[in-house]
């Protein structure tokens, strides 16, 4: 990895473990000390779905918060 000097920099590598918030989605922190809180099925949906221009809410097709995979996700 290369910060923005072009200098190559080395960061030991972490598992990102999700958490259950209190709204029942799983959140994973991402970026470091000045990183973002993400929805876990945002960012499935964002890399594996196609992003319809109109539509910015994602569902769990089988009602179930905590199954994330693309297969049961839908934008709407």
């Amino acid at each position: 990895m290369t910060d923005r000097l072009g200098r190559k920099r080395f960061y030991e590598e972490k598992q990102c473990i999700p958490t259950l918030s209190n709204t029942g989605y799983f959140e994973i922190f991402l970026g470091g000390r000045k990183g973002e809180l993400w929805l876990l099925h945002r960012l499935v949906a964002n890399c594996w779905l196609d992003t319809p221009e109109q539509q910015t809410v994602i569902e769990h097709i089988n009602q179930n918060k905590g199954d994330n995979c693309a297969e049961n996700l839908r934008w709407i």
